[in-house]
């Protein structure tokens, strides 16, 4: 039961059933059919870090980025091949001076490095957000995102994490909130998420 017969060259042949969640494929030689480990193609897994309350930074230059609060989520992979498709999205008030959002990532306590970085040029200040100042009205708040499909090198036991970092040069700068907080109908709250998909 679950055998297949198929022709070779010479007549026909048995092909016994394969195991659990094995699909038929056609050989290496593209002669015979088989079983395999199903491809890839799949999201694995979804984490999020959904963040709701209200964090603001103090600005000491455009270039000095601090870890956002609350803004961190990790993720193990189940296959040694999968990639990560990063996705951020920020809710910022700034009406103060010039700021940015970078993505950092660490594979297993080996140490935090940018990723998805723009391409290097001068002494221009490299980010997600290029830059989130907007000095037309201290009540408003601006939505911020981005994705990036990163292939990090990792082992099957590594943690995967990923923390967002943001700049001001100067004043104070606030997430899910509008930059005066101004406790009225007029002046808006938000929520502020990292998404980690596993793909393979």
């Amino acid at each position: 039961q679950g055998d297949i017969l198929y022709r070779d060259g010479s007549g026909l042949q048995r092909l016994a059933k394969g195991t659990a969640s094995k699909v038929l494929a056609m050989n290496s030689a593209a002669n015979a059919p088989e079983w395999v480990t199903a491809g890839g193609g799949a999201v694995q897994q979804v984490v999020q870090k959904y963040k709701t309350d209200v964090t603001t930074q103090a600005g000491n230059g455009y270039a000095s980025f601090h870890d956002i609060s609350g803004m961190s989520q990790a993720i193990t992979p189940t296959k040694a091949s999968s990639k990560i498709l990063v996705q951020i999205k920020l809710v910022i008030g700034n009406t103060n001076d010039y700021g940015n959002v970078q993505v950092h990532a660490d594979i297993d306590n080996g140490g935090y490095n940018a990723i998805g970085q723009p391409d290097a040029s001068g002494s221009r200040t490299r980010g997600w957000i290029g830059n989130h100042y907007d000095p037309s009205d201290a009540a408003q708040t601006k939505n911020y995102g981005g994705s990036y499909l990163w292939t990090p090198s990792y082992s099957l036991t590594d943690v995967l994490t990923i923390k967002l970092r943001w700049s001001a040069n100067s004043g104070t700068i606030a997430l899910n909130r509008s930059y005066a907080a101004t406790n009225a109908a007029t002046h808006f709250l938000g929520t502020s998420s990292i998404t980690l998909w596993e793909i393979n």
